[in-house]
């Protein structure tokens, strides 16, 4: 600490004696010693304005109140929601009485600035007066630079300003070969949203990404905010580079217009849960997160789950099969298992008992029975309907989690996900579909105890210890928030069920950041499938949260009013729901 103080300390002594120096000697009448001094006002007031700008920032607003000694008051700061976030006059109050500002740094703003440009003028007036008396003329070409380099200074907020005159699109490509985008408007309020996209298979194109759509970034360009994105260094399970190459790109973003005034990490699918990991791990380098259709119960927990569904498959619909569902050396591998299963599941769904089973299958994933949302919602007791819709995912689902499960064993080094010791029984009894799965088994004349039976005596698969240490790298959770997070999820979710944020919102409560987080759900089918409206009714939720230390109102009647503000053509679907508990959800400690 002392280290650092002399640091400063010293070079800042040696600038002021050389500052100093001319004064002593009455040589200071010069434009060169104006010049400098208003240099010094400047410097001095853009710490003034750091130490104002952060003033109570390491902490959330309400416990920064707390630890300073004073009272919260919430109505006061949902009042007056916009204060925390203005560049100038800087305000960050408590209640009506107490700002964690001092009091000092706004007046000094004022007159260091002021000082600044009045030494301005002074170095112009001297450089003309000595040219007029046969001086040389660069002195003139000097103030007049200075002007211009600090011009801007004069005014807060007209460094913002300049740097968005008209509006910038850039793209690059990272040190590491990840191409990113930059979206800036003209009209930039300050904002910048870094986007986290999803999984894209290996051989897929994978361009840059800043948005989840054309049509949200043509909306919140329109609204002022800056976007910006990556396509990560590699496609697959590509999270470990996924993290790094989306600071660099705020990085790049930072080098190019200048620090933003707040920045909100979101995304979607498996950018979700990149989105979740750069709130847990790099918290300090943004405001706050949103997250859609995330992958929030983490890798371990995902990639266990999946398992859970391809094991009961096996069992249950291809008895005898000795296709691997693991330790997958290559696609081929891969492939030939996923032939071999999507066969056994399309004679299965022809008979009752079949279907029956598949029911099972389905509701050890969470499988919900609206998958498609350009179809009609099934009655809740339409079970035909809600099983041939499962039945469709499914034949996708055993692609996927089989193609891309080796993929992701390549990155792992082996085997990330085990099902020793697991009751197949406990976790039809908590499921969504628990229901369905009665009333077809009792169709079919099966009983679903038997079936749970053969389950149970199956051989079980255990993991590769370094695996899943990776995996838990990239990316399991903590729960440990220290910024705002705002989730949105479908209900009718058949690629990443809505249990999932159930399995988040536990790691949350564990860990007693419960209030930095809330979740809401769109009552729709499809994965990821919200309109646009609603997307930017999360990120302007949020906004209102990290401006005013306090959440608004996140109920479906709010949030359907923010979004038709944004979209009054759409429908917009957020509604109540409370979904069932993940069924093997994976934390680490906190």
């Amino acid at each position: 600490m002392i280290g650092c103080a002399l640091l400063v300390a010293v070079p800042g002594m040696l600038v002021l004696w050389l500052w100093a120096r001319p004064l002593l000697s009455s040589r200071w009448t010069t434009p060169g010693w104006f010049v400098a001094t208003a240099g010094l006002c400047v410097v001095a007031a853009a710490v003034t304005w750091f130490i104002g700008a952060f003033s109570g920032s390491s902490l959330d607003p309400e416990e920064s109140c707390h630890a300073a000694g004073t009272t919260y008051d919430e109505a006061y700061r949902s009042a007056h929601w916009r204060e925390p976030s203005r560049l100038f006059p800087l305000h960050n109050k408590c209640n009506a009485a107490y700002d964690l500002v001092p009091a000092w740094v706004n007046p000094a703003l004022v007159l260091l600035l002021l000082a600044a440009t009045t030494c301005v003028g002074v170095a112009v007036w001297l450089a003309v007066a000595n040219k007029r008396n046969g001086s040389p003329v660069k002195t003139i070409v000097s103030a007049l630079v200075l002007i211009a380099l600090l011009g801007p200074t004069v005014n807060p907020n007209a460094a913002l300003a300049k740097s968005t005159a008209t509006a910038s699109h850039v793209e690059g490509v990272l040190p590491d070969g990840s191409a990113y985008v930059i979206d800036v408007p003209a009209n930039w309020n300050g904002t910048v949203l870094l986007y986290s996209h999803g999984y894209v298979p290996d051989g897929v194109s994978n361009p840059a990404r800043n948005a989840p759509s054309d049509a949200v970034r043509s909306a919140l360009l329109e609204a002022g905010y800056a976007q910006i994105g990556s396509s990560y260094p590699e496609t697959g399970w590509a999270v470990a580079g996924a993290l790094p190459a989306q600071l660099s790109t705020l990085d790049e973003f930072r080098a190019r217009f200048g620090p933003a005034r707040r920045t909100i990490a979101w995304g979607t699918s498996m950018g979700g849960m990149v989105t979740t990991g750069l709130a847990e791990r790099y918290s300090h380098r943004i405001g706050g997160a949103v997250t859609m259709c995330g992958i929030q119960q983490g890798a371990v927990a995902n990639w266990n789950n999946a398992l859970d569904a391809l094991f009961a498959i096996r069992a249950l619909l291809a008895p005898g099969s000795t296709a691997p569902l693991v330790r997958l050396p290559d696609q081929a591998t891969a492939l030939a298992s996923v032939a071999e299963l999507t066969a056994a599941l399309d004679a299965a769904q022809a008979t009752p008992q079949g279907r029956a089973r598949i029911a099972l299958v389905a509701a050890l994933r969470n499988i919900p029975a609206w998958t498609n949302p350009a179809q009609p919602e099934p009655e809740p007791d339409d079970y035909d309907t809600a099983a041939r819709n499962q039945f469709e995912v499914l034949r996708q689902f055993i692609r996927t989690g089989l193609s891309w499960r080796q993929d992701a064993e390549e990155h792992a080094g082996g085997n990330m996900s085990w099902n020793t010791g697991v009751d197949y029984t406990r976790m039809l009894a908590r499921s969504a579909g628990r229901q369905q799965v009665e009333a077809l088994y009792a169709r079919s004349g099966l009983s679903p105890r038997d079936d749970l039976a053969t389950l149970a005596a199956q051989s079980r698969i255990g993991a590769d210890p370094a695996a899943v240490g990776y995996m838990s790298r990239n990316i399991a959770f903590t729960g440990r928030l220290t910024k705002p997070m705002m989730s949105i999820h479908t209900t009718g979710d058949p690629g990443v069920p809505a249990q999932a944020e159930q399995a988040y919102a536990e790691a949350v409560s564990d860990a007693g950041r419960s209030r930095l987080l809330r979740q809401a759900f769109v009552h729709r089918a499809g994965h990821c499938t919200f309109t646009t409206g609603e997307m930017l009714a999360a990120v302007r939720t949020l906004e209102h949260r990290i401006s005013t230390g306090r959440w608004p109102d996140t109920g479906p009647a709010t949030l359907n009013r923010l979004a038709a503000e944004f979209e009054p053509a759409a429908t917009h679907g957020y509604a109540a729901y409370q979904p069932t508990p993940y069924p093997r959800p994976f934390h680490l400690p906190h």
